[in-house]
């Protein structure tokens, strides 16, 4: 009989101590499943920052944005509630192969998410409204400069009324969107000048009423970069547009 009592103590230390074996695995695992996404959004942010350097940080949520971040962020829940669930658990042999497959697919998932988010569609793009940013632009921008330094007054005119004026760079992994507008009223003469020196020193081809695409003579650029002279004969207002958009 004390043999049994003794064997049976054994058993049970046994089982205690795998038991307590299991759960500090659990407590690893589910610790390791909170911690990367922090680490994967902090990297990317880095990543993205140094590869982009926007000259004018502008961030832009999306829906497309938000569904990424809860992504990323399903392996950070799942840790947690494991964490607090792990006290109650029974079957931890069950529980400790279960968890490590989930929080390894949601690792994994959640890096996923973050390779999207900060690089194929990152949130962080480039913008200003500011007139006194004109045709200032960001470095990898820099290259279209013949284009639209031919295309763009040099400055905006003297005599303008009622200036706008917008530029936006967005860069992908995939992709690239830039787009460089500017707006404004001019007298009467300067208007019909203006849209004299477009005709002579370059390609017209009326797009649809009051809007010219316009084709730069002696420029090379890439097909995808486009150039549109919008006026408005009422108001004697123009509007120069300059867009680009790349996709791999």
């Amino acid at each position: 009989m004390q043999n049994l009592k003794e064997k049976d103590l054994l058993t049970r230390s046994k089982e205690v101590l795998w038991a307590s074996n299991v759960k500090k695995i659990l407590r690893h695992v589910y610790r390791v499943s909170i911690g990367l996404p922090v680490i994967f959004l902090v990297l990317g942010i880095i990543v993205m920052w140094a590869a982009n350097l926007p000259k004018y940080p502008y961030l832009e949520i999306q829906v497309n944005h938000v569904l990424m971040l809860v992504y990323v962020a399903l392996p950070m829940l799942a840790g947690a509630w494991g964490l607090q669930s792990l006290e109650r658990a029974k079957h931890y042999t069950a529980r400790l192969i279960g968890s490590i497959l989930v929080q390894a697919f949601l690792i994994f998932f959640s890096l996923l998410s973050a390779v999207i988010l900060f690089m194929i569609m990152p949130p962080i793009e480039s913008m200003t409204k500011d007139v006194d940013n004109y045709l200032v632009v960001d470095s990898d921008v820099e290259r279209f400069r013949p284009v639209y330094e031919a295309f763009f007054p040099s400055s905006v005119p003297e005599h303008s009324d009622k200036v706008s004026y917008m530029y936006k760079c967005q860069n992908g992994l995939l992709s690239q969107e830039i787009t460089i507008k500017a707006s404004w009223q001019l007298p009467q003469d300067e208007y019909i000048a203006s849209k004299e020196i477009m005709k002579q020193e370059h390609q017209v081809e009326e797009q649809s009423d009051h809007n010219w695409k316009v084709t730069l003579k002696g420029v090379r650029y890439p097909e995808k970069a486009n150039l549109n002279m919008i006026y408005d004969d009422e108001t004697h207002t123009i509007t120069y547009l300059f867009t680009v958009d790349k996709n791999i």
